[in-house]
């Protein structure tokens, strides 16, 4: 993992799609699995030694270049095979959306403990509103 310091900054990557887990000990590098920097200009492999500039990034979904300090989303570190690249682009995507939608239904679930906290005998039509809400808005569809 990059040191924290070193590292760029991409606030809408954090958002999107979160944070890589820490203390996890990843078996293969990025240049090991095919990745390369899509902005640097070097090859892969000399002297059958990997060039291991790049590193997982601290964002999930993208990796960080130490040389240019710079986060790419893992798609577009593919160079040479655009089906693997968009396979993981559409796999990165529904990934961030489905930790949107957990996010909305922890959001809508401490909106519903709050009320219920309150009065007992709500707790029945409460849920009732929980499930139109969740049925007739969008975050029902949402990700769909």
């Amino acid at each position: 993992m990059p040191d924290a310091k070193a590292v760029s900054k991409d606030s809408v990557a954090a958002d999107h799609h979160g944070m890589r887990r820490t203390g996890v000990m990843y078996l293969d590098q990025p240049c090991e699995l095919g990745y390369h920097c899509p902005t640097c200009v070097y090859p892969l492999e000399v002297d059958g030694e990997f060039d291991e500039r790049l590193e997982w990034s601290e964002y999930n979904a993208f990796i960080w270049c130490r040389v240019c300090n710079t986060d790419y989303p893992s798609a577009l570190c593919l160079p040479g095979n655009a089906k693997r690249g968009i396979d993981i682009f559409h796999q990165t995507v529904a990934e961030a959306m489905d930790r949107a939608r957990h996010g909305v239904w922890q959001d809508i679930e401490a909106m519903h403990m709050a009320y219920v906290g309150h009065e007992q005998g709500v707790q029945i039509e409460w849920c009732h509103v929980c499930r139109w809400l969740l049925a007739t808005s969008r975050v029902a569809e949402f990700g769909r």
